[in-house]
């Protein structure tokens, strides 16, 4: 319909009836078909954020999709005007969205109660902020992936918690495995580190963090937890490192759960994988750090398990650095 007189009849009525959600939806595809975009994304701003039971939040999270769209097909957006603010507005809400809906689908897997089915509703009835969603819902129902994007989103850097978090997550993955086989455990492991590595390896501040707390929490194989960090982009040399800093501490974790020689284990791994490429960091920066650990090989009871092996392997490494 072409006439002068549509758009105001729409925006009047509209007016008239801010709650005739049909209504907003015919004005919204007005200005997409008249190519008003920016007008577009404003209704589909407000659609989103009315309070109602009669929207599912999947639906507020299409609102606010197409919003984006609409917002950046203005060929007048800049970071300067008022259009380019309001994209900015919204790239925001739709990340913060994202995070509702994944505290929804984490609290729709929960085991239905009244409790469950009230928040379910409350998370589909308006559009909440990264406070309310972390002390109404991801906190209460423990929801640990959920409370590190909230951190993560809000820019909050806290050493304790974000560590804290990781922990959470590994054990809460440990605990959900439990009585499966073996491989099944470390691939379901594999698979969620994995795919939170890839989430927030480029970001030191909340990565470097759960590195330790995964290399502390598990006693997998040796290279179980550096290789799936190492898929995600942290380096062999962090991963030595982190792993160095461990027996330097002489942390007693190891020994009290009956395996004393695990990280030198690991490292005689990382020292194994700068050999095998040329491309890395040669090892005779490690001589030191070696020498080190032969020395404490010597120290312990001769018929540890693996102290042999260990030993042997260190020394081969050593050899490979001398000319």
């Amino acid at each position: 319909i072409q006439s002068p007189f549509v758009e105001d009849f729409l925006k009047y009525t509209a007016t008239l009836q801010q709650d005739n959600t049909p209504l907003l939806d015919i004005l919204w595809r007005y200005y997409e078909r008249n190519k008003n975009y920016i007008a577009a994304a404003r209704i589909l701003d407000q659609l989103a954020r009315k309070e109602s039971v009669e929207l599912t939040l999947s639906r507020r999270l299409e609102y606010i999709s197409r919003a984006v769209m609409y917002a950046k097909s203005c060929g007048s957006v800049s970071s300067v005007s008022g259009e380019g603010e309001f994209l900015h507005e919204l790239e925001e809400k739709i990340e913060v969205a994202r995070i509702q809906l994944s505290i929804l689908q984490g609290i729709q897997s929960l085991h239905h109660s009244q409790h469950t089915q009230q928040a379910i509703t409350e998370l589909n009835s308006k559009l909440m902020d990264v406070s309310q969603l972390y002390g109404d819902f991801a906190d209460p129902f423990n929801l640990s992936e959920c409370k590190l994007s909230i951190v993560h989103c809000a820019g909050h850097f806290d050493v304790t918690l974000i560590e804290s978090l990781w922990s959470e997550i590994i054990e809460q993955e440990l605990q959900s495995t439990l009585g499966n086989d073996r491989n099944t455990r470390m691939q379901s492991m594999r698979d969620r580190l994995l795919r939170l590595g890839k989430l927030y390896s480029r970001n030191d501040s909340y990565f470097p963090t759960a590195v330790r707390a995964a290399l502390l929490s598990a006693g997998w194989d040796p290279v179980f937890i550096p290789d799936i960090f190492h898929q995600v982009g942290v380096s062999y040399s962090t991963l030595f490192t982190l792993y160095n800093n461990l027996f330097e501490e002489k942390d007693t974790f190891w020994g009290s759960v009956g395996r004393p020689l695990h990280v030198l284990s690991v490292l005689l791994a990382l020292l194994s994988a700068y050999t095998a490429n040329s491309s890395l960091v040669a090892t005779k920066h490690f001589s030191v750090a070696i020498d080190k650990y032969l020395v404490e090989l010597q120290t312990l009871d001769p018929s540890t398990p693996d102290i042999n092996t260990l030993t042997a392997g260190l020394a081969q490494e050593r050899t490979l650095e001398e000319p």
